[in-house]
């Protein structure tokens, strides 16, 4: 876009795009949380009426981030490595909970909250894009940014925007960052991008592919060279100082700035290895003595690891190169792993994958109903398996 035009786009989503994003998210979290509370009394296995509450919600690391919330990261009732959770996500918990709401409905609020500005924000990404040079008819199930906010809605791992988890704010910095790096509008990143940071390590690689864009618009945009070069760097350099905070109180807490690393190690056995050799450690857990479940799983992640490197290739074949390079650097760290780990929950914050989805179903309806008729149901498998308390992703 050029930077006319960019300065007469909408600087918000439009107040209809707001309606939609929250008539959507709220339709899918009542289905979700419905399903959740069936699920709790159709498959208890105890007797009695059941007790009311959310804590079926509060499973994993939604668990970990509240423990977080309430002991910080050491001392008495702290997690033991919760050092590889950055800070963003339970300083929100936190903030909230100290008005006196319990902490897993503060999650479960606010990550309704911050779904309904990552929906939002995608659908208005969205539809400012061109239409493809062949694009002769109207999308089918309405324009292409609402296909992709469903997508995102009823993505297989979509629980993850539910429950107590970071997903949803990440989106919420993520998707408006890159909304406004595509516009040209560099002073207006340095926020959102902030928030993804402080959320989630992928916030990195996130500025990974804003810092592609720039460069691209620095080759596109020669009169504004000026003006990229004064915003577009400071606007990264502030993206980033979330994650250097962090690392700087590493630094006296821990004597290591790079102790979320050991702890990602020691607490969930991960560590950077070569790409061949965890392939193979992820394969060979099916010949050891895990949980069928487990098993299962481990499948999975080699599925959406496959996914991923599709995504990549789509999105280098659409010379998408700041999307590229996001999804690119995300797996390259996924898949030195010392075995593939949460790669489909991963899957949830590559956003462009859902934009991509909503470019092929264009003027497809059967396509775009196919597609949410597989979604859905898997999203629906991951609210039971997830709030029963089984391990998904």
């Amino acid at each position: 876009m050029s930077g006319s035009s960019a300065a007469t786009a909408p600087r918000w989503p439009t107040p209809v795009e707001w309606r939609t994003a929250a008539a959507l998210v709220l339709a899918t979290r009542a289905a979700f949380w419905l399903v959740a509370w069936l699920a709790q009394w159709l498959l208890a296995g105890s007797t009695g009426r059941l007790a009311t509450g959310v804590g079926h919600w509060r499973r994993w690391d939604a668990d970990i981030y509240v423990k977080i919330a309430e002991h910080g990261y050491a001392g008495a009732g702290a997690e033991p490595w919760s050092e590889a959770f950055l800070p963003g996500w339970p300083l929100v918990l936190r903030a909230v909970a100290a008005l006196g709401v319990p902490h897993t409905v503060a999650a479960l609020a606010m990550t309704t909250v911050a779904t309904t500005v990552a929906v939002a924000f995608l659908m208005r990404l969205v539809d400012e894009e061109p239409p493809p040079p062949t694009d002769t008819g109207a999308p089918s199930g309405g324009s292409a940014g609402r296909r992709a906010a469903v997508y995102l809605l009823v993505f297989p791992t979509a629980v993850f925007l539910v429950a107590g988890y970071s997903e949803a704010l990440f989106l919420a910095g993520a998707i408006p960052a890159f909304r406004e790096a595509r516009r040209g509008r560099w002073s207006r990143v340095a926020l959102p991008a902030a928030v993804a940071v402080a959320t989630r390590w992928t916030g990195l690689f996130l500025l990974a592919g804003l810092a592609v864009e720039l460069t691209l618009q620095l080759r596109r945009r020669p009169d504004d060279r000026t003006a990229l070069l004064r915003r577009g760097p400071a606007a990264l350099v502030a993206g980033a100082l979330p994650a250097v905070a962090y690392a700087g109180w590493l630094a006296v807490v821990r004597d290591d700035p790079w102790y979320f690393l050991t702890a990602q190690r020691e607490g969930w056995g991960r560590a950077f290895v070569g790409p061949v050799d965890a392939l193979r450690a992820t394969l060979a857990t099916w010949d050891g003595d895990y949980p069928s479940a487990i098993l299962l799983t481990w499948r999975l992640e080699v599925v959406a690891a496959v996914l991923g490197v599709v995504l990549l290739v789509e999105l280098a074949r659409r010379r998408e190169w700041g999307y590229a390079t996001y999804a690119g650097t995300t797996l390259a760290v996924l898949l030195t792993s010392s075995w593939y780990y949460s790669v489909p929950r991963a899957l949830l914050v590559l956003f462009p994958a859902v934009i991509v989805l909503a470019d092929l179903t264009d003027r497809r309806p059967s396509a775009h109903e196919a597609t949410v008729l597989v979604l859905a149901p898997l999203a629906t498998l991951g609210v039971v398996v997830f709030t029963r308390g089984g391990w998904f992703f």
